[in-house]
């Protein structure tokens, strides 16, 4: 999702011209509506020029269960952008005063530099985790499923939980998470940057590529043997995404009750009134047998995802 984008006709009101950054912050001060926005300015990506449109969403509407946050999106859903510009923080709805800068947290000495999977038990040094290659290390299980919360952190520089260096990506801009390492066996780029992968700014999920995917949930289904969470965001091409959580994963632990009992509040609202963000580490794959195309990654531990 981009919450900044590149004017391309002068906006008087906000004292705005063309070229500029403008967030999606400041056309929500000046428009109501995505119509009114986009019948009275222009847009295009801030780095690779492709055309968006701002999409400005209504804080409440009966019988939505999720409403998304307001962001620029790409006109054309079959010409994705080329450029790697990930959103300023969604924390920090500051104005950038046209610099087109997020404000600036560089590579932040805090928080965990390395990944420790949680399904092994991490070597009592800091240098830490599993061996590359490894079976944990390397594989989500995603599988032949048919379709239909935190715990703390070994040591100052690494944690077993995704919620830690979600927390910290959130705090970083973009210069910020390039020069941050996230140390992991599937991250081989070593950078907070090639870690994160943002479905809604780049829904190009490649099969069998472990990252950390952040998005929206639209609906959560319990079923007998576990629960799916179904993204708002969809693959290039139309596939829908969705996360299987299988009882094995919510039976581990303190973290594992957690998560099931945050899971299936979530099943049982009928409407939801935020937007309920995901972060989770893991393996997309095909799900076979359905009626309909979905690409699923099956949760390996529930330290491995953080809905908020």
């Amino acid at each position: 999702m981009h919450e900044e984008a590149r004017l391309k006709s002068p906006f008087p009101a906000a004292a705005k011209c063309v070229d500029e950054l403008v967030s999606i912050f400041l056309v929500e001060k000046h428009f109501k509506t995505s119509h009114d926005a986009n019948s009275a300015l222009i847009f295009v990506c801030a780095d690779c020029d492709v055309p968006v449109s701002a999409v400005i969403i209504e804080p409440f509407k009966v019988g939505r269960r999720i409403t998304p946050s307001s962001s620029f999106r790409r006109r054309d859903p079959n010409h994705p952008h080329t450029c790697k510009r990930e959103p300023p923080p969604p924390e920090d709805p500051g104005e950038s005063g046209g610099k087109g800068n997020a404000p600036a947290h560089p590579s932040s000495d805090g928080g965990p530099t390395r990944w420790v999977d949680p399904r092994v038990v991490a070597a009592p040094s800091g240098i830490g985790g599993g061996k590359p290659g490894s079976k944990a290390d390397g594989q989500s299980g995603a599988g032949s499923r048919k379709r239909n919360a935190s715990g703390s952190g070994t040591s100052e520089s690494q944690s077993q939980t995704v919620e830690k260096f979600a927390r910290s990506w959130r705090e970083m801009d973009v210069s910020g998470r390039k020069k941050k390492q996230l140390l992991a066996p599937w991250n081989l780029q070593g950078t907070f940057f090639s870690a994160f992968q943002v479905l809604d700014y780049d829904p190009d999920v490649l099969r069998g590529k472990m990252k950390i995917f952040v998005g929206t949930a639209c609906e959560v289904e319990a079923y007998p043997d576990g629960f799916d969470v179904i993204f708002h965001e969809r693959q290039i091409g139309g596939p829908e995404l969705c996360i299987w959580i299988p009882l094995r994963c919510l039976a581990l632990g303190a973290a594992g009750t957690a998560l099931q009992k945050q899971l299936l509040d979530y099943a049982n609202t009928l409407v939801w009134t935020r937007p309920v963000y995901v972060h989770v580490l893991g393996i997309f794959d095909r799900y076979v047998d359905l009626p309909s195309p979905v690409l699923g990654l099956e949760l390996g531990h529930p330290h491995m995802i953080w809905i908020h």
